[in-house]
């Protein structure tokens, strides 16, 4: 492809965790590779995070507030959650045109954010939840949660969705009825270069992987802590913590940078993990497998747990994680999933359109 002038990109991943954070990394790198300027708006945490990896680009600092979940979403919560989708997407309209202000961006890329596009700019969105879970009295809600999404992605030139293109791993959550061609199934989105074969294990321990929002983040860490003080288990954890110390069999990791984080993943006897949809990405990007665990009150997550037992081991419980790895910790699953991506086709298409 002969080199063009260069184009304008922003990228804005939702804040929820540091998993959309993660997943925009090779969209970012692809990007770069078609001779594009690229700039980020996210929250604070999520620029640190991504200023450590792409040092040069230029961030915008989001300073609203982040989705927060609760342990359970009755009706009354899903009326007040839905009226702040509704502010936010006001919100995020007035920020997008603030920002033309200071930046033309020939092509803006929404994870998951519905009010990030604009009429003057090629407008992408990144999303495997098209069709989201609802349960108990709040499924009320779900034809009118989906004609809502209907809508807002009526604003968006391409739909990408992470996954294979037989919904492999997002299934009913992406399944959307009469999808026109500009629904396109993209493949793994994950931080990290295929791997080709799995390392053999350097040492005996187990690897937590938390996820998701802090407040999550922090239980899971804390949960293994204990463990790790009434067990000799050697276990390492990234994560944050509540603990001012921890016992001497137990490593607390922090946002290790991604050749640590890799390392850590290849070396592990047995990982532990929510089921976030972008650490299951992560995971089969590097050939291996997980007991995996839904975030509380996370309808999603546990779809995803449920769906992907034939290549991970679901617990429903962070206790009941702990009484498989004591059990059955020799009959984690090989991972047979083999990586597929057509990120850099896709990016292609959008920037020389």
């Amino acid at each position: 492809m002969p080199v063009e002038a260069v184009k304008s990109v922003l990228i804005s991943p939702l804040c929820w965790g540091l998993g959309h954070a993660t997943r925009i990394i090779p969209v970012i790198r692809a990007f770069q590779k078609e001779n594009c300027n690229v700039f980020v708006f996210a929250n604070r945490d999520l620029n640190i995070y991504l200023k450590q990896r792409f040092p040069d680009l230029q961030y915008f600092e989001d300073r609203s507030t982040c989705f927060r979940y609760k342990k359970g979403m009755g009706l009354s919560a899903l009326i007040k959650s839905g009226i702040k989708v509704y502010k936010r997407y006001g919100r995020e309209q007035r920020m997008v045109k603030r920002l033309l202000r200071k930046q033309h961006f020939d092509i803006i890329v929404s994870d998951n954010r519905y009010g990030i596009w604009n009429r003057k700019s090629r407008n992408v969105f990144i999303t495997h939840q098209l069709r989201p879970k609802l349960s108990g009295i709040t499924s009320l809600f779900r034809k009118r949660m989906h004609r809502y999404i209907e809508n807002k992605l009526n604003n968006f030139e391409h739909v990408w969705i992470p996954d294979y293109k037989d919904a492999l791993l997002s299934g009913d959550l992406s399944a959307f009825p009469n999808a026109s061609d500009k629904f396109e199934y993209i493949g793994i989105l994950s931080r990290f270069e295929k791997t080709e074969s799995v390392q053999e294990r350097i040492d005996h321990y187990y690897l937590i992987i938390t996820s998701g929002p802090i407040e999550h983040r922090i239980e899971m860490s804390d949960y293994f802590i204990k463990y790790a003080k009434e067990t000799d288990a050697k276990i390492k954890i990234i994560g944050e913590s509540s603990f001012g110390d921890i016992s001497d069999n137990a490593e607390l990791i922090h946002q290790p940078d991604d050749a640590r984080f890799k390392e850590l993943v290849l070396g592990a006897s047995c990982i532990i993990t929510h089921s976030g949809y972008s650490t299951i990405m992560d995971l089969i990007q590097l050939g291996k497998s997980a007991i995996i665990i839904p975030t509380p009150g996370q309808t999603e997550q546990l779809y995803l747990a449920k769906r992907l037992q034939k290549y991970f081991v679901y617990a429903p419980t962070l206790q009941q994680a702990v009484h498989f790895i004591d059990i059955h910790i020799d009959e984690l699953p090989p991972l047979t999933l083999k990586p597929e991506s057509s990120l850099a086709e896709k990016v292609r298409q959008v920037v020389y359109h």
